[in-house]
């Protein structure tokens, strides 16, 4: 007769199995978590604001020597959809001056109209402006983001002997990022969508003001010209 083995040490082993499996799982994610750490070394920050008339607004980048620096912007609003951009390295030369329009028909040529991709020549913190000082009356509405990567060649040379496990990862963070550019890019053209929709909004409420109080208008003298004929006419009949 085969022996039955005791509830209890049945419950024991089966919760040794789970903890088991649980810290396995626990284990894989860490290092996974730590995989893609390392092997996605960038920071992206994202910030939309708004440049008044004949003002500029400047930020700053700290960047070492030989790093990738990676940006992207657009005027959302204001005017010709036109801003000045200006990048200056840590001994204030000029990197980058140019007049950037984004009011072309073709999204790509817009999005090409503010890439801007360089590689710092020296350490430091680089300075990039938004000039609209030749704007006397119109503010404009400005978003940008900045990638910057760090230069990790010796963390590479080591996550080449980890395995095809390492490439699926790096593989998959890029697949990411290439989802949240995307991500991004239809956010940034619903906004500027919406700010559209809104000031031709607001241009026909004005426009339907005016028509009502010319309405309105034309009402009165119309009425008040019919007034003046009945008066003549019983002026004439005395």
């Amino acid at each position: 007769m085969p022996m039955l083995a005791h509830p209890i040490q049945q419950q024991q082993h089966g919760l040794r199995v789970r903890s088991s499996s649980s810290i396995f799982l626990i284990a894989l994610g860490l290092f996974l978590g730590v995989v893609v750490l390392s092997a996605s070394p960038a920071q992206a920050s994202h910030l939309t604001f708004e440049v008044a008339p004949k003002s500029s607004m400047c930020f700053y980048e700290d960047l070492v020597a030989g790093a990738p620096f990676q940006m992207s912007f657009e005027v959302l609003r204001g005017g010709l959809l036109d801003i000045r951009y200006q990048l200056f390295d840590p001994n204030r030369n000029v990197v980058r001056d140019y007049l950037a329009f984004f009011n072309r028909p073709e999204e790509e040529a817009n999005e090409a109209e503010g890439k801007i991709s360089i590689t710092a020549a020296a350490s430091g913190a680089y300075r990039f402006c938004f000039d609209n000082t030749m704007s006397r009356w119109t503010s404009k509405v400005v978003t940008f983001e900045v990638t910057t990567k760090r230069s990790n060649k010796g963390e590479a040379a080591k996550l080449e002997h980890l395995g095809p496990m390492v490439d699926s990862v790096i593989k998959i963070s890029d697949e990411l990022d290439a989802i949240e550019r995307a991500q991004k890019a239809s956010r940034k053209r619903e906004k500027n969508h919406f700010l559209h929709v809104q000031a031709v909004n607001s241009r026909i409420q004005w426009m339907v003001m005016f028509s009502t109080f010319l309405l309105i208008g034309l009402s009165l003298f119309s009425l008040m010209h019919i007034q003046k004929w009945f008066n003549v006419d019983r002026s004439s009949d005395v």
